[in-house]
């Protein structure tokens, strides 16, 4: 019931089929081994002197025993000197994605090569499974939540950007349904390092919640009127003119 009107009525599969919006994806992807690493900070090494400079200390630390992950230290300049050399200026817009980087940057005014490393290696996955859902599922493809690093959850919609429906049926021949979504992911979660993902269909709170989002609320809506019409006008009658007498007292 919304504002006293039944709004649906049927089994929870029919709630979900006629006012869900197609199915969620629930995607945790791996983190970078040292060797991953490593071959990224050759990379930049290639194209940063920040890079190049903390291979000399790689290598110095590595003969001595010691572990330069931990022990070398990127400022927030060497990382806005790196994104500028490796043409990923975009890309750190998205620092806050990890909280202990950007938490360490803020404290600190540094971050570990360790971390850094790890952090650069989370957005060349997240660019990767984001081109993948885009290439696979196109407009339809929609991120709802990045709670970290390595986590996302996605939504498929059923409907296009027209507002045309999209077949979701597992026996039809578009190959939109539940099967030929874990399909794909199969098919490409090696690549993608993809240590576990979910797929399913709107849950039934989603959906209350939908409706009850929808629900009217007389006080909302009385002071969106008032909104509407602006502040109250008063009008002001004009005073009546003052008239002065005077009186001859000798009379």
């Amino acid at each position: 019931m919304v504002n006293g009107r039944l709004r649906c009525l049927g089994s929870a599969q029919h709630l979900k089929h006629r006012f869900g919006n197609g199915f969620e994806v629930n995607i945790k992807t791996q983190h970078a081994s040292e060797q991953e690493m490593s071959e990224i900070l050759t990379a930049m090494a290639t194209r940063s002197p920040v890079a190049a400079q903390a291979m000399i200390s790689e290598n110095e630390d590595v003969e001595e025993g010691g572990k330069y992950l931990d022990s070398k230290f990127f400022t927030l300049q060497d990382i806005a000197a790196l994104g500028e050399a490796m043409e990923c200026q975009d890309r750190l817009n998205r620092l806050s994605s990890s909280e202990i980087l950007s938490e360490s940057l803020l404290n600190e005014n540094k971050v570990s090569l360790r971390i850094f490393l790890e952090w650069w290696h989370s957005e060349t996955i997240f660019e990767a499974l984001h081109g993948f859902m885009v290439n696979e599922f196109g407009e339809r493809a929609a991120l709802l939540e990045r709670s970290g690093a390595h986590s996302f959850r996605y939504r498929i919609k059923r409907t296009d950007m027209q507002g045309q429906v999209v077949q979701e049926d597992d026996n039809a021949s578009s190959g939109n349904g539940l099967s030929d979504i874990f399909a794909k992911f199969e098919a490409a979660k090696e690549s993608l390092q993809v240590k576990e993902y979910s797929v399913g269909q709107t849950t039934l709170e989603q959906i209350f919640n939908q409706f009850a989002g929808a629900q009217d609320n007389p006080e909302v809506a009385a002071q969106q009127q008032q909104q509407q019409r602006g502040p109250p006008t008063v009008q002001v009658s004009p005073s009546p003119p003052v008239v002065a007498v005077a009186v001859d007292s000798k009379q």
